[in-house]
């Protein structure tokens, strides 16, 4: 969309503390506007805001076409990469852990869905125990090169913090359901919420307990 790259440009040099700026997008199939589960995706009042790591953990929450980010943290990927994590998944990682990562509340893309994409939340299918437990794995792995790389990925102490919760959550996590147990999955889901990316998402280990075994 016109005025995309002049208004985000704008935005950063007058924010110098910004190293990864993302909009929001009009997200679109087939031709059509389609509804998204993104938290502030709707808005489109300009306003900036930060995006800190208690609020999204590493968690990528917008595309890369949506981005406008320093040559500073392309740098970062000389300090640390993760084999198979998009490039743009970990701009966004490198610029979370340092609290140098906004959001400007405007739509400033239009961005195409396509039939089968991964990014196609409608035709998700909620993965068994086995493969949970494997995306666990995959999720502690990256955490904890996270926090080895903090000092030379410019991690605030605080974030560092963050990332060492994050990481006894997973190991918790990776226990209760690998003990099936619908009890006490459902406990520790319930006391955990805070560490889960949506109420749907926590809901779902419940759910892969009851219904899906493998």
């Amino acid at each position: 969309m016109p005025g995309k790259i002049s208004a985000m440009t704008s935005a950063m040099n007058d924010n110098p503390g910004i190293m990864l700026l993302v909009s929001n997008y009009i997200p679109v199939r087939n031709g059509t506007r389609i509804n998204a589960r993104v938290k502030n995706l709707g808005r489109n009042d300009g306003e900036i805001i930060p995006m800190r790591l208690r609020d999204y953990w590493l968690n990528n929450h917008r595309p890369g076409c949506t981005f406008c980010f320093r040559r500073e943290l392309a740098s970062m990927f000389e300090v640390m990469d993760i084999p198979g994590r998009l490039h743009d998944s970990m701009l966004w990682k490198y610029a979370i852990v340092r609290d140098s990562l906004y959001l400007m509340n405007r739509q400033l893309v239009i961005y195409r869905r396509q039939e089968g994409s991964t990014t196609n939340q409608f035709s998700r299918k909620t993965p068994g125990i086995t493969q949970r437990l494997d995306g666990i794995d995959e999720e502690i792995s990256m955490y904890q090169k996270f926090l080895e790389a903090s000092v030379e990925l410019g991690t605030t102490p605080e974030n560092q913090r963050l990332i060492m919760k994050r990481l006894a959550f997973l190991g918790r996590r990776k226990k209760y359901l690998s003990g099936r147990n619908i009890l006490m999955v459902a406990f520790f889901v319930m006391m955990n919420l805070k560490y889960y990316p949506t109420v749907r998402n926590a809901l779902s280990d419940i759910y892969a307990v009851i219904f899906l075994k493998e």
